[in-house]
Parts: structure tokens; C-alpha cells; sequence
């Protein structure tokens, strides 16, 4: 019989625990271990856009093929924590709108908007190029099959913040309607430096992280002396998400 969410978070009260179990959680057990590649992008001395790569990755998407289990326990909990920080109301206002980040929040979302009783929406992303081998597609945020409308408060909803690049561009396109975002919630918070507050704008604004978990995870450039030698002996995935690559990381991870 499967074992259910609530029983592995109950043994230590780790919330990763959910994703060790269900094999949606790698973690890089030797130094020659598959490195992966991550959403977040820098440029390089050349102007290009490369993505970061990293040892350590959570693949949500494993955990959204359970909705009656392992995402409706997740977004229960972390329905709890929103509600604690906007409550004591014992309903939120009718203009808090939930907005799924593409596309990691889509299903995250929606089961939250139904524990909390809240309008739902989704942001997508446009490709505007195809991206080459280390880097992703160039990308642009837009709200077409959902809108947001003027004095709407918004909870923007990650299944994991990495460096809130996204965040940032989604932030830009719900307050170019008029509405306004109030706070960020995900499952994992995996940033270097970004803890239970997100400071922007120069430091002239901040919006609360809310999350289940906060583990701070390294990421490096692909030029570091850590990773480079990894990368040019193509010990990386670059797509870690795709079945065969995550197949393949399993069972490093597993037979290591």
C-alpha cells in the first residue's frame, strides 16, 4: 500500500522527506556526480545569457501526479502559513488572487486556491527564441488566458524560488494593471540570500516569502572551478525534469 504524505512528513517533520520518498529530490553523492542545470540565468563575459547550474534539485512535477495526496497535503500546510500571516480573519478578502508562476506554481495554485477560498489565475510565458545547449529559451511573461484586474491583491505562487528573476518580471506585469502584490508563497525557497523577506527595487520595497521549506542551495556560474570541469566532461543535465535525465539521476543518486 502507498504510504501517504501525512505519514512520511509525520516520522521527522520534514517536508523534503515527501519528495526523498517519491524520488523527486536529487542531491549529487560524489564529486563526479551529475551536475544540473537551473531556471536562473547570468551573463557571461561574452554578454550571454547561461544558465546557473547546481547539485541539488527538486523535481515538483513528480509530486503535482497526486493531488488527493502529496500536493493537497503541501498546499494544506502551506495554506496554514498564509493564513497565518493575513489572518485572523477567518477568510481572506475577496480580492486576494492567487497567480501560478509558469509553470511550476500552475498546479500549486490551484490547490491552494481551493483551501483558501481564493480567485485563481496563471501567468505563461512566451518563447521569443529558442535556446542553444546552456541556456534555456528566451522567454517573456504575459497573462493571455487569465487577467488581473485594477485593486487586485496578489499572492504570487512558485513551487520553487530560486533567484526571483521570474519573480521580479511577474511582479512588473500584475502591477502594470493595477493590481498589486502582497506576498510570495512556494513550496521550497531554495535562494542563497533571499530568507522570509524579498527586497527590491532598490530597496525601496519588500514582500514576505512564505514557505514550507527554506534550505538555502548552492548554484554556480558554469565558469566556476567547482562545476567546470563536470561541464566540459558533459556530466550534466541540463533538462533534469525530462524523464530520461531524471531516470538518469535517479539511479546515480541511488546506486552511488
Amino acid at each position: 500500500m502507498r504510504i501517504t504524505a501525512k505519514e512520511i512528513y509525520s516520522r521527522r517533520r520534514d517536508f523534503l522527506d515527501i519528495a526523498r520518498a517519491r524520488q523527486a529530490f536529487y542531491e549529487q553523492t560524489s564529486e563526479d556526480g551529475w551536475l544540473v542545470g537551473y531556471a536562473g540565468k547570468y551573463k557571461d563575459k561574452e554578454g550571454k545569457h547561461l544558465q546557473y547550474v547546481g547539485q541539488v534539485y527538486l523535481n515538483f512535477a513528480i509530486l503535482e501526479e497526486w493531488p488527493s495526496d502529496d500536493l493537497g497535503f503541501i498546499a494544506g500546510k502551506l495554506a496554514r502559513k498564509i493564513k497565518k500571516v493575513f489572518l485572523p480573519l477567518k477568510k481572506l478578502p475577496s480580492n486576494v488572487v492567487l497567480c501560478g508562476a509558469p509553470v511550476g506554481g500552475f498546479c500549486l495554485s490551484t490547490m491552494l486556491g481551493q483551501k483558501l477560498g481564493c480567485r485563481t489565475i496563471k501567468a505563461e510565458k512566451k518563447v521569443l527564441a529558442v535556446g542553444t545547449k546552456g541556456g534555456r529559451d528566451e522567454t517573456q511573461l504575459i497573462l493571455d488566458r487569465h487577467e488581473v484586474h485594477q485593486g487586485d491583491l496578489v499572492i504570487i505562487i512558485e513551487d520553487v524560488c530560486n533567484n526571483f528573476s521570474t519573480t521580479q518580471q511577474l511582479i512588473e506585469l500584475i502591477e502594470s494593471y493595477g493590481a498589486d502584490v502582497i506576498a510570495i508563497a512556494c513550496f521550497l525557497n531554495r535562494s542563497p540570500t533571499v530568507d522570509s523577506l524579498y527586497v527590491f527595487d532598490n530597496g525601496q520595497r519588500e514582500l514576505q516569502v512564505i514557505s514550507l521549506v527554506r534550505k538555502k542551495i548552492e548554484e554556480f556560474r558554469q565558469d566556476d572551478l567547482k562545476v567546470a570541469g563536470l561541464i566540459a566532461a558533459g556530466k550534466i543535465m541540463w533538462k533534469p525534469k525530462r524523464t530520461e535525465q531524471w531516470a538518469k539521476l535517479m539511479a546515480a543518486m541511488h546506486h552511488s
